[in-house]
This record gives C-alpha cells, sequence and structure tokens, in this order.
C-alpha cells in the first residue's frame, strides 16, 4: 500500500507494483487524469471521492495516487478502512502531518455514529489545512442512509469520480498484457475464451490468469482452450 509514516503503529503493506503505469485506463483515462494531478499536488480539486463496485480497481488507484505522491517526496498514507474497522475510528487520530491521506472503503464504516463524527472532524481538517484528501465508495451516497447528513453534505461537496466497468475488449488486453508480464502468450480467441466464461471483472480474473500460469508451468502445456476449460471450474470455485 503507501508509504507509510514511521510512527503510525498499524500493520499496513505498501503496494509498490499499483501505480498509474500497471493501471489499464481504459474508460477511465479522464478519471485517471484528474487523480494524477491530485497525486501530483495540485490544488484545484484537493478532495475526491471515487465510487466504483467491487473489481473496478478502486484499490489500485488509491495506492497509486500514493505511491505518485510519495515518488514526489511527499508524505502519504492509504488506510483500508474496511480491513481497519475494528481498529476503531481513533486510527484517524494525527494525520495532520500527511500531505496526501487515501481512505479506502469508506463505505464500510459509514453510519456509524463514532465513524461519521471522526470523518467530518478530519475532513474539516484536511479541508482547513488545503491538503490532499480523497476517499473511495462502493455505492452512491444516497445509498448509504443512515451517514449523519452533516457528513453527507460534506463528502458530496468534493469531486465525485465514478469509475466506469471495462468492456470485454478492454479485459482482453489487460489479460494478455499480463500474461506477457508472466512469461506467457495468451491468444486473442484464447483470452476471449476466458473473458467469457470466467467473472468479468479484474479482481477475478487476475487470480485466475496467475493460477493458470501456475499449472500451465507445471504441467508444460501451452494456454488453449481446452486446457483452459479442463481447469476452469476448479480454478473458479
Amino acid at each position: 500500500m503507501a508509504a507509510v509514516a514511521e510512527q503510525l503503529p498499524l500493520p499496513l503493506i505498501r503496494h509498490a507494483e499499483w501505480t498509474f503505469e500497471s493501471f489499464y485506463e481504459g474508460p477511465n483515462r479522464e478519471t485517471v487524469a484528474h487523480l494524477k494531478s491530485l497525486a501530483k499536488g495540485s490544488k484545484t480539486h484537493p478532495f475526491i471521492v471515487l465510487m466504483g463496485g467491487k473489481g473496478q480497481g478502486k484499490s489500485h488507484l488509491l495506492n497509486a495516487v500514493s505511491e505518485e505522491t510519495h515518488s514526489h517526496q511527499q508524505r502519504s498514507l492509504v488506510l483500508p478502512l474496511g480491513e481497519l474497522k475494528s481498529s476503531g475510528p481513533q486510527i484517524l487520530d494525527d494525520l495532520d502531518h500527511l500531505d496526501c491521506l487515501c481512505l479506502d472503503d469508506v463505505d464500510q464504516v459509514l453510519g456509524e455514529r463514532a465513524w461519521d463524527l471522526a470523518l467530518m472532524m478530519l475532513l474539516q481538517e484536511r479541508q482547513r489545512q488545503g491538503k490532499s484528501f480523497l476517499v473511495s465508495l462502493s455505492q452512491s451516497l444516497g445509498d448509504i442512509k443512515e451517514c449523519l447528513p452533516d457528513l453527507s453534505s460534506r463528502l458530496t461537496g468534493g469531486l465525485t469520480l465514478s469509475l466506469k466497468s471495462l468492456g470485454d475488449e478492454d479485459l482482453l488486453s489487460v489479460l494478455i498484457d499480463r500474461a506477457r508480464r508472466l512469461g506467457m502468450e495468451l491468444t486473442p480467441a484464447v483470452g476471449h475464451y476466458l473473458v467469457t466464461h470466467a467473472p468479468r471483472n479484474l479482481d477475478a480474473l487476475i487470480p485466475l490468469m496467475e493460477r493458470l500460469d501456475k499449472i500451465s508451468l507445471a504441467t508444460q502445456r501451452r494456454l488453449t482452450i481446452p486446457f483452459i476449460k479442463a481447469h476452469l471450474i476448479d480454478l473458479s470455485s
């Protein structure tokens, strides 16, 4: 994940490979451009709300923002609130020193009064300081019924960006590129078979590709449609 300030006793891992370069933009080029601008310290939109469903790359992009910020010698951090929920809202204390703060899966804690109050105070402080702040949501604020109205109002005050789903051709391009990086050859026909017979999101397709790679190496078999068909049910379960 992001570069973690040394004084924060949080069990976080930095995903240095989750960069803008490794993210396939497809129909999300404009959204990525806004995030790159934020990472470079632009004050045009210092507060951004990134929305998207499972497997659309929200966590990847939050980490990419943090990595880019870190590359400019700025202090950055990504907090995956879904994973850290049990730690309580006190994990949001003492973050003023960060130049860029990214909160992933914020809707996992919205609606709980203590979290709502802590998020509202944090947002107020970062806006007062004019520091970069990026949060991700898996659902629209209109669908989150129990969030404090004042917090909901402040969240809607940011620049809201919505990730668009990748089409089959985009997914195919990602898989062919990932296969190349793994040292495999994935033909368009085989890739198309995989896209149409497996879950259509990268959270499922990329791990599936990596497992197929291991089986291919172990059995000395090429990636063909019969090979994938023979293993797809077991690997998808």
